[in-house]
């Protein structure tokens, strides 16, 4: 509402000036018609005189009200704001053109630039104190304006720039996150520090980001003599990230987002990706164009894909991995199971020992199992909780995880390729 307020006020301001300003031209504009206006706001965009381009656009808007140049000449102001760097006026300009002209075909487009201005809008504001939350709120708008275009327009030009974008967003907020952690540590706000790395590990998994956070878990948790969880993240951090290196830091380690005004390209785009618990999917029709058209004349854009209705729930049905004699399950038991059915994969470590502690503390003992195998010649333990009869019944379940079993990021896995990892093992006999 705040950044709605501003654009009106904004508008009447630039409105007002507009006036004195085309008074001032009375000879000039006086006759002139709605496509004149148009073109030298066009003329203006183009030359980079974007407060120019804004008055002939604004004073389009007043003079010829059901003109239809109005859609366009909408879009070219939020996107001259945008230029301007004025992120509040983009997007209040953008959101009028997506509320009054639902019909218009570069809805996706004003998607795209509510979504740019927030981004631009967060990296200026990077060199702020790493306790100023402006920057990372920008750049979480930022991320929901991405996100609205690549669900609603999964096939637009501009889905795949987004998508990049949201990648670095993702990885820019958990920076900000780790570096706030790390000064909550550094001030003895030991709590404050676990409860934000934890925060980090569950929102912004596969950021470059998490294995610092398990290693501030670790640190916070030692602190507060709470040995069996800092033992839990160390495990976790052993097992995904086995050449992580712990960082002597100091208590201003980087304590700032890292501005970079280009969108991530190296790495592949994820399927998924979340941020503060939203998931947004990426299409696998999305076209791989990175850079957008000229704002002024976009290409035209097809309207949102056709989804099929979702398919029925499967209801779960789960199998608990227990035994008669409260033994923990192995070998034998995986070979006997379906294997078309699905099982989760808790974690997976080089230490034996440290796995059973882990099944110790968190009284698995009647509903897991584990195997081993080799990797790089060397033994390597795998722990595997449930069986399910479908890979979404199995999704579904690592959400009733408890929290501290969640932050392992479980591993959905077919019974049949565990199977074969058991039979391919050396020595293996299935007796285990």
């Amino acid at each position: 509402m705040k950044s709605v307020n501003i654009g009106i006020i904004g508008i009447l301001l630039l409105a007002v000036a507009g006036c004195s300003t085309m008074q001032g031209k009375h000879d000039q504009t006086r006759n002139w018609a709605a496509q004149r206006f148009y073109t030298e706001g066009q003329d203006a965009l183009k030359a980079e005189n974007y407060h120019q381009a804004i008055e002939y656009f604004l004073e389009l808007q007043r003079r010829y009200p059901k003109d239809k140049h109005l859609p366009q000449a909408q879009l070219e102001t939020a996107y001259a704001w945008y230029k301007i760097g004025d992120a509040d006026e983009a997007v209040a300009a953008a959101n009028r053109y997506i509320d009054d002209f639902k019909d218009a075909p570069y809805i996706d487009y004003a998607y795209y630039l509510k979504g740019l201005a927030r981004y631009q809008q967060g990296l200026e504001g990077a060199q702020a104190s790493v306790d100023d939350n402006a920057p990372a709120n920008s750049l979480r708008e930022a991320f929901r304006h991405f996100a609205g275009l690549t669900r609603h327009y999964p096939n637009s030009k501009y889905t795949e720039d987004a998508l990049k974008r949201m990648v670095d967003i993702r990885n820019k907020l958990a920076e900000y996150e780790i570096s706030r952690a790390r000064n909550d540590l550094a001030r003895g706000e030991v709590e404050e520090a676990a409860k934000r790395a934890e925060y980090i590990v569950e929102h912004y998994e596969h950021s470059p980001t998490t294995p610092d956070a398990y290693q501030v878990m670790v640190d916070a948790y030692t602190a507060m003599g709470l040995n069996d969880l800092a033992a839990d993240a160390r495990l976790v951090l052993l097992q995904k990230y086995p050449d992580y290196v712990v960082k002597q830091t100091e208590s201003g380690v980087s304590s700032k987002i890292t501005p970079d005004t280009k969108a991530a390209k190296a790495a592949p785009l994820p399927q998924t990706i979340v941020i503060s618990g939203s998931e947004v999917t990426r299409s696998p029709e999305s076209r791989n164009e990175n850079k957008p058209a000229p704002p002024a004349h976009p290409a035209k854009q097809p309207g949102p894909a056709n989804k099929a209705a979702p398919s029925p729930a499967v209801i779960a049905t789960t199998t608990p991995v227990t035994a008669a004699d409260g033994a923990l399950r192995r070998e034998q038991w995986l070979l006997a199971q379906n294997p078309g059915h699905y099982t989760l994969q808790l974690i997976a470590v080089s230490d034996e020992k440290a796995l059973l502690g882990f099944i110790d503390r968190h009284r698995l003992q009647n509903q897991a199992a584990y195997f081993d195998s080799k990797r790089d010649g060397h033994d390597w333990y795998a722990l595997v909780y449930g069986s399910y009869p479908t890979r979404e019944a199995a999704r579904r379940a690592v959400d009733d995880l408890p929290a501290v079993l969640r932050r392992s990021a479980p591993w959905i896995r077919r019974f049949g390729d565990i199977q074969s990892t058991i039979q391919a093992s050396p020595g293996a006999s299935g007796s285990r």
